[in-house]
C-alpha cells in the first residue's frame, strides 16, 4: 500500500513525461496505485493530467494524431481504473475507482 503523504499521481505524470525508448511507461501497478490515490483523495484535476500526458506521450512516441492518441489515453486509463477496483477489491462496491474515472471524464471532456 501507497503512503498517502507520497504524490503517487504527480509521481506518476512525470514518469510519463520522461518516458521514450530508455524509460519506459510506468508500469499498470503505477497507474493503478495513482488511481488509489486520486480516487480516495477526490482530486479529479489529477485524472485530467494524467490523460493529457498520456496523450501527448501517444502522439510523441506512437506517432498517432491527438484524436487517436487521446481515445487511446482514456481506453487505457479505462482498463487500468477497472484493473484498480479488482485488484482493490473496490469492483463490487457502489462507488469505486472506474466509476470515479468515468464521470470525471465525462464532466470534463463531454
Amino acid at each position: 500500500m501507497i503512503k498517502y503523504d507520497y504524490n503517487y499521481p504527480d509521481y506518476l505524470i512525470q514518469k510519463i513525461e520522461i518516458s521514450d525508448n530508455t524509460n519506459l511507461l510506468p508500469h499498470k501497478q503505477e497507474f493503478r496505485s495513482a488511481l488509489h490515490q486520486i480516487y480516495f483523495s477526490n482530486n479529479s484535476g489529477k485524472i485530467n493530467e494524467i490523460v493529457n500526458s498520456l496523450t501527448a506521450y501517444y502522439c510523441r512516441h506512437e506517432k498517432l494524431v491527438h484524436q487517436e492518441a487521446f481515445k487511446k489515453a482514456l481506453k487505457d486509463l479505462n482498463d487500468y481504473s477497472e484493473g484498480s477496483d479488482k485488484f482493490f477489491k473496490l469492483k463490487d462496491k457502489k462507488d469505486n475507482i472506474q466509476g470515479f474515472f468515468k464521470n470525471v471524464i465525462e464532466r470534463t471532456f463531454n
